[in-house]
Formats: C-alpha cells, sequence, structure tokens
C-alpha cells in the first residue's frame, strides 16, 4: 500500500505521460538510434565535400537525433523535428521532448521555411569548402 501511494504520487506529476514497460523503453531507443544513424548518414554526404566537421546552426539541429534537419516538422508544442525522428516519439510518448507537457494533437506540419534554410546551409557550407581549396 505504501508503494502503490508512492506510485500514484509519481505518476500525478507526469499527467498524459504514457508509461512504457522495460521492453518498449529499449525498443523504442533503439529504434529512435536507428533514426538519427539514418539522418546521420544521409548528412554524412554534404559533411565529406565540407571537409568532415562543420558547426551546426542550434535551429537546425533535431532536439531528438541530434543532427541536421533532412525533413523538419512543426508538432503541436510548437517545436520542430525531424519527421521520423517525432512521428517514433509519438507512437511512444503524449509528451513533448522539449517542453514536457502533453501534445494538444500528433498534427505535424512540414517546417518549409526551415528546410529551405538547412538546404541553402548545406549548399554554402560546400561552396565555402570548395572555395577555400581553390575548386571553385
Amino acid at each position: 500500500a505504501e508503494y502503490m501511494g508512492a506510485f500514484l504520487s509519481f505518476l500525478s506529476v507526469f499527467p498524459g505521460h504514457v508509461f512504457m514497460s522495460t521492453a518498449s523503453v529499449e525498443t523504442y531507443e533503439v529504434r529512435l538510434s536507428r533514426i538519427g544513424e539514418a539522418v546521420n548518414l544521409e548528412n554524412d554526404g554534404w559533411r565529406e565535400c565540407c571537409g568532415g566537421s562543420v558547426a551546426l546552426p542550434e535551429n537546425m539541429v533535431c532536439p531528438l537525433t541530434g543532427d541536421l534537419f533532412i525533413d523538419p516538422v512543426i508538432a503541436s508544442d510548437g517545436s520542430t523535428y525531424e519527421r521520423s525522428a517525432i512521428t517514433l516519439h509519438l507512437e511512444y510518448q503524449r509528451v513533448s521532448p522539449v517542453t514536457g507537457k502533453p501534445f494538444r494533437s500528433h498534427a505535424l506540419d512540414p517546417n518549409v521555411e526551415l528546410r529551405a534554410d538547412v538546404i541553402e546551409f548545406r549548399r554554402q557550407m560546400v561552396n565555402d569548402y570548395l572555395r577555400a581549396n581553390g575548386e571553385l
């Protein structure tokens, strides 16, 4: 009974939160890791063209993958995420990974402006690298 009271108290701190079994947490973490690896792999191509390490603008980095956006979307919490990462997150969680508050909806809207900015950033980084190495 003492443990149940503590558990119910714990639950009240996280309204709307979906509590997962250990197996579900591991599945979520593995799947999110795979998404992060895929995003990283996609970004490796332009990084190679830039000589490797590039400082990424904070507003162009997904809070879930930690990498440059490929397909940024805006969630109901007002934050932007990589589409595949937030879609997975929504399968397992009902709360925002940024705010910790419940999502109002699961709607995801393309962040067209940010996507254009990311494409321009990549293009500029490659051009700067080529120019610096006398290849442009």
